[in-house]
């Protein structure tokens, strides 16, 4: 049985929190990886919830922020993990900690793929082969959802120095709807010229065969 823990300590409006994750297994192997697998989870769940339990009011109206959608399908977004294990019985229970001091860490993880995002988009603008442009967008998409996964763990974590990307989602996505439109006018142009050739052609039959008939 497995029980998991998030430690908050509220000062002012800013949230500081260590947070952990225990598991259970019958190897330290096992134990960590129960953890850190707790770990993952109990961020998706509470950066969720503290996004979506935000409400601020504008002109007697309240609105939700609903900026704090997290989906970290790999532990390959958690940084600064520590490790507590203990022998319990025949089992090892481990604990996995990233604590508040950590922060930083994500802060960085944040700048370095903002930057990245702005640099694809920009090589995706620059290029006019449609294949490097398509692959350079998706990669600005990979990385703007990484550094937003990033950016909402240093703020659960209490990080003050937090910058945004340029480049967001929608433009991106727009990007990549027009480079579409683009293509498929392309595909429907080679479409129609192959029907004018073949409608030609056999225009030039009926031609030939008409000129066969004639003394």
């Amino acid at each position: 049985m497995k029980n998991i823990f998030i430690l908050f300590l509220f000062t002012s409006s800013i949230l500081f929190c260590d947070i952990i994750g225990r598991g259970i297994g019958e190897t330290e192997i096992l134990a960590k990886k129960s953890a850190l697998d707790e770990l993952s989870q109990q961020i998706e769940v509470n950066v969720d919830s503290i996004f979506y339990s935000e409400e601020t009011k504008s002109n007697d109206d309240y609105n939700k922020n609903s900026t704090g959608v997290i989906n970290l399908s790999s532990n390959n977004y958690l940084l600064g993990v520590e490790y507590k294990i203990e022998k319990v019985g025949k089992n090892f229970s481990a604990l996995a900690i990233i604590s508040n001091d950590k922060s930083f860490l994500y802060e960085q993880k944040v700048n370095d793929t903002y930057n990245l995002v702005s640099s694809y988009f920009d090589k995706a603008s620059n290029t006019k082969s449609p294949g490097e442009k398509k692959s350079y967008l998706l990669g600005s998409l990979k990385e703007l959802k990484k550094g937003n996964n990033y950016k909402n763990i240093a703020i659960l974590l209490g990080a003050k120095k937090i910058n945004s990307s340029p480049i967001n989602e929608a433009d991106i996505k727009e990007a990549l709807q027009k480079l579409q439109e683009e293509q498929d006018a392309v595909v429907h142009a080679i479409e129609e010229k192959k029907k004018i050739i073949s409608l030609w052609n056999q225009l030039g039959v009926l031609t030939s065969n008409v000129d066969e008939h004639i003394p």
